[in-house]
């Protein structure tokens, strides 16, 4: 059984899952709302944290749930100001999606 701060964690990366496939439906208000959500959970955790003590392996675990809640959180951002992904693009060096050539693969990514 979890402790019940890992389960605190959980929680949080249930809500970002949950942002993740509003923001991939481009329901904002959703998203939105799922983040004031979050800030309770985090604030909630935050005490949790004070009072539950974890054990080493509870903090490995809480790790792993932090970098997927990270990635997801990445993700979210990139959907909701696309403009990061050019950004992305020019400081890689590939060229921006518009001046790609077109050779018949279909419309332009």
């Amino acid at each position: 059984m979890d402790s019940p701060l890992l389960e605190h964690y959980r929680a949080l990366e249930a809500a970002s899952q949950h942002m993740l496939a509003a923001a991939r439906r481009e329901r904002w208000d959703e998203v939105a709302r799922i983040e004031q959500a979050s800030k309770a959970l985090i604030a909630d955790l935050k005490d949790a944290a004070r009072r539950h003590p974890m054990s080493r392996d509870d903090r490995t675990e809480k790790m792993r749930i932090l970098h997927r809640i990270v990635l997801v959180d990445a993700e979210v951002r990139h959907l909701a100001q696309p403009w990061l992904a050019s950004l992305d693009r020019v400081l890689s060096g590939r060229p921006p999606a518009a001046s790609r050539p077109d050779h018949g693969a279909g419309p332009l990514r």
